[in-house]
């Protein structure tokens, strides 16, 4: 959970820098912490049952089942595994329209010169 927030905290650091060279650093940054919870998440998740039933297996009630809280720790890691996803996916975006309008703008200053003259 400390994980997901600091991811949260950076990736919208991120987003609200003007900085060129720091928007890249805090996406990476972003990614690795994304990345490392939802691994973390996902061993605890596969972690648990394989625990419960180690303990179960030893007493002699053998009827179980998983509650509410499990099925809503894999929703939470596929959510942010999609969010990671989307922020590699999405990262370099801006920069591409940033370089589109800079080069269009340089052609349109060289067309209207040469309408001029």
């Amino acid at each position: 959970m400390v994980l997901c927030l600091t991811g949260i905290i950076v990736t919208s650091a991120g987003l609200r820098s003007v900085n060129a060279q720091r928007r890249p650093r805090c996406y990476m940054a972003a990614m690795v912490i994304w990345f490392v919870s939802v691994g973390i998440e996902l061993m605890s998740l596969l972690a648990f049952p394989i625990k419960f039933l180690e303990e179960i297996s030893e007493q002699a009630e053998v009827h179980w089942h998983f509650g509410w809280g499990y099925w809503v720790g894999w929703a939470s890691a596929i959510f942010i595994f999609v969010s990671g996803l989307l922020l590699v996916i999405d990262k370099d975006a801006e920069e591409l329209v940033y370089r589109e309008i800079t080069s269009k703008k340089k052609q349109l200053g060289s067309n209207e010169e040469t309408e001029a003259v």
